[in-house]
């Protein structure tokens, strides 16, 4: 009942759907519930969703790893999912296998004798835990080596930046299949707007970072990497954007938004906030009245990353 979800339930609700747990406080009496020593709650509404679970849900258990690595009789309670296990397709599996705490995980309703609540996560609003979520991306990058000075130096350097494209399929590793209208490139302009962005960055490598791609989706640390080299990343709106705080400060974001609530608000947004706490910069570019130009989304990308790097700070 944590985050989203507590706002609409609350704990009363709580108390009725979890009943007798004072018989869990009695040894001599029948605990309807498995029982653990000590836990650590990390579940969160939507949590196996990868989105919501790298902004919300893994940064606040990063940010205690050295905790829990020091304490491995600590269970890890992790999946809104209201079953008793998490489905074992989910992609935040292959984070808990990098972190090696798969072993640890814990779901459903349990009783603890020792809880230890992190803060929480906020509800797609990553202003909340930024914090946590700036240590997360220190963390993992220095497990890719990469190493940042206080003037955003990074060693080793990149020896070639890229431009970045994102792309949605309807594959195993997207949970959610329904918005292929709004969330997915149209199929007769992606080649257009690819060929434009390819002539609009001469001096960068065009890459493509698709969910279809089974190596790059169930390795972490290759996303991370696939960003942190990244000058450019052009995207639709969706969870593959959470990957952009492993970005070098001082790149840019363009993130295509078929719909414009405030998930998309530029300055409060989910990503435009994101960008802010690393200090990207971000562009909105709106589509549901006037459909998409890929030629033009291009040409302006460019535009605005000239523009952007004039604040720039000049590299030696």
């Amino acid at each position: 009942f944590a985050s989203c979800e507590a706002v609409k339930w609350g704990v009363p609700a709580a108390n009725l759907t979890v009943e007798h747990v004072e018989h869990c406080r009695d040894p001599s009496k029948e605990c309807p519930y498995a029982k653990v020593g000590r836990i650590f709650v990390m579940t969160q509404y939507d949590d196996t969703q990868i989105g919501q679970f790298m902004q919300e849900a893994l940064p606040k258990l990063i940010y205690h790893l050295d905790f829990l690595y020091a304490n491995p009789d600590i269970r890890i309670h992790f999946g809104f999912t209201k079953k008793p296990t998490v489905p074992a397709f989910v992609l935040p599996h292959y984070f808990f296998r990098h972190l090696k705490l798969e072993n640890r995980l814990i779901n459903g309703t349990v009783y603890a004798d020792q809880v230890f609540m992190p803060r929480e996560g906020g509800c797609q609003d990553i202003g909340y835990n930024a914090w946590e979520v700036v240590s997360m991306r220190e963390r993992l990058l220095h497990d890719l080596d990469i190493h940042e000075s206080k003037s955003f130096v990074v060693t080793p350097p990149v020896k070639k930046p890229t431009v970045l494209v994102l792309t949605r399929s309807p594959g195993p590793f997207t949970q959610n299949k329904s918005d292929f209208k709004t969330r997915r490139w149209p199929v007769d302009k992606f080649p257009l707007m690819m060929q434009a962005l390819k002539e609009n960055f001469p001096h960068h490598q065009l890459e493509i970072f698709s969910d279809a791609n089974k190596t790059l989706m169930t390795c972490p640390l290759c996303q991370a990497e696939a960003f942190f080299r990244a000058d450019v990343v052009v995207a639709m709106h969706g969870a593959g954007l959470s990957n952009a705080m492993f970005m070098r400060p001082g790149g840019m974001i363009v993130e295509v938004a078929y719909d414009f609530d405030a998930r998309h608000i530029p300055l409060i947004g989910i990503f435009p906030r994101l960008s802010g706490i690393i200090g990207l910069h971000h562009y909105t570019w709106y589509i549901k009245d006037t459909g998409l130009d890929a030629v033009r989304l291009a040409n302006e990308t460019a535009k605005f990353f000239g523009q952007a790097r004039l604040w720039a700070p000049v590299e030696k």
